[in-house]
């Protein structure tokens, strides 16, 4: 069959309009083709995203467990140093070693019920305190030592009892 067209021919479009709007269609058909493809890499992109987040946030809380776990440690260390330095110091004292000789033949004859409070070693002087619930037990340890000989001058700096703990005796010896 014939193509017959019906419309005036006044109405028919321009030969130029007709290329002019093919080349249009075809210019819009490849932008919305690059529109969908750049918002499906956009997509990608945000799911990615997502996923790094997620995983970082799960690497900073155990890290904060770690770090929270390190802490103890590090006070322990700390604290193991400070007294390391203390006994260096003790030890480069010039009289220390025979302090601590008299005090380990002295502490080694301590009766059952006396325990050792605190210890201090200075280069000038010794200083430590006793322990004891009952009277009878300070009594035998005080006897020792003076019997024993082993300090010549022995200071009384302490003597404090308390019903809850004992007899607490603070001594010192140049």
């Amino acid at each position: 069959m014939s193509e017959i067209n019906l419309l005036p021919i006044e109405l028919s479009p321009a030969r130029g309009a007709v290329k002019v709007s093919k080349s249009l269609n075809k210019i819009i058909t490849v932008a919305v083709g690059i529109f969908l493809i750049l918002k499906l890499f956009g997509i990608i992109f945000i799911v990615f995203l997502s996923t790094e987040v997620s995983s970082s946030l799960a690497k900073q809380t155990s890290l904060k467990q770690s770090i929270g776990a390190l802490e103890g440690t590090e006070q322990k260390i700390f604290l193991i140093k400070d007294r390391i330095g203390k006994i260096k110091l003790a030890y480069a004292a010039k009289n220390s070693g025979d302090s601590f000789q008299t005090l380990d033949q002295l502490f080694s004859s301590l009766p059952a019920g006396v325990t050792v409070n605190s210890v201090q070693i200075d280069s000038a002087k010794t200083a430590f305190s006793v322990v004891s619930k009952d009277s009878l037990n300070m009594a035998t340890f005080l006897n020792s030592l003076v019997t024993n000989g082993v300090y010549k001058n022995i200071t009384l700096t302490g003597f404090i009892f308390t019903p809850d703990r004992g007899y607490l005796i603070s001594l010192e010896s140049s």
